[in-house]
C-alpha cells in the first residue's frame, strides 16, 4: 500500500511492485499493489512511461482501485478488490458500468479474483491467493474445472509458487508475476519457464508507480 513520505502535502511513495497487469496495443499495463497508479511497459524496448492515478487509465476508469485485469478478444476486464467488474472496450473506448463477479462471469467457480490474462477467447482467472485459476471461454460462457497452478499450470513446475498478476505478451507468452508483486517469470508455452527474476531486472530497470515533477 502507499506509505506518505512526510506530513502537509508530502509525495507519497508507492511500492515498486506489480499488483495487476494487462496487455495493451503492444504494450503491457502495470498496475502498483495498491491498485491506484498504474505505468505501461514497452516489452520491445524495455521502457517504461511515467505513471499516473488509476482514474486516468484509459481515459476515465469507473473503479477506485484495480487488483486484477486481463484483455481477452479487444475487451480488458478490470476486477476490484470489492469483486466489481468493468469491461472496456478497446474499439469503442468505453467502459460497462461497474457490476458484480457473478452477474459479469456467471457460474464462475472461484468466489474472487487475484490475477488474471487473456488468452485467445479464454479469460484465465486466479484466486486471491493466486494458487489456483480457471479458465472462462468468453465465446461459450462456459468454464473449465479450477485447477492448481503449483502442480497444473504447464504442467507444474513453474518457478514462483502462486500468482498475484499476469499478462500475456505479442507472441503468446504468459509474463507471470509472484503474490509480491517483486518477482517474475516467462511461460513459453509447452511446459517451458524462464528462470525467476528480480522485478528490477524488468525492462530498463526503470519501474516506478511514484509521481514525476509536474504530475
Amino acid at each position: 500500500m502507499p506509505t506518505s513520505t512526510g506530513g502537509g502535502g508530502a509525495p507519497v511513495s508507492y511500492e515498486d511492485a506489480v499488483g495487476a497487469a494487462y496487455a495493451a496495443d503492444g504494450r503491457i499495463v502495470l498496475i502498483d499493489p495498491s491498485g491506484t497508479r498504474s505505468s505501461r511497459y514497452n516489452p520491445t524496448t524495455g521502457v517504461f512511461e511515467s505513471a499516473d492515478d488509476i482514474d486516468e487509465l484509459e481515459g476515465g476508469l469507473p473503479l477506485a482501485e484495480v487488483v486484477a485485469a486481463a484483455t481477452v478478444d479487444g475487451s480488458t476486464y478490470l476486477f476490484d478488490a470489492m469483486g466489481r467488474v468493468t469491461i472496456y472496450d478497446r474499439g469503442q473506448g468505453t467502459f460497462s458500468p461497474p457490476d458484480d463477479l457473478s452477474e459479469v462471469l456467471e457460474d464462475s467457480p472461484l468466489s474472487s479474483v487475484g490475477a488474471a490474462f487473456g488468452l485467445g477467447t479464454q479469460l484465465f482467472v486466479f484466486n486471491e491467493g493466486g494458487s489456483s485459476y480457471a479458465a472462462y471461454n468468453a465465446s461459450t460462457e462456459t468454464w473449465s474445472p479450477v485447477y492448481s497452478f503449483a502442480t497444473d499450470f504447464g504442467g507444474g513446475g513453474a518457478p514462483i509458487a502462486s500468482v498475484g498478476a499476469a499478462a500475456t505478451l505479442g507472441d503468446g507468452s504468459i509474463m507471470l508475476f509472484d503474490r509480491s508483486g517483486a518477482e517474475y517469470c516467462i511461460y513459453g508455452g509447452n511446459g517451458t519457464f524462464s528462470d525467476d527474476f528480480d522485478i528490477t531486472e524488468l525492462g530498463d530497470g526503470s519501474l516506478s508507480f511514484n509521481e514525476t515533477p509536474g504530475d
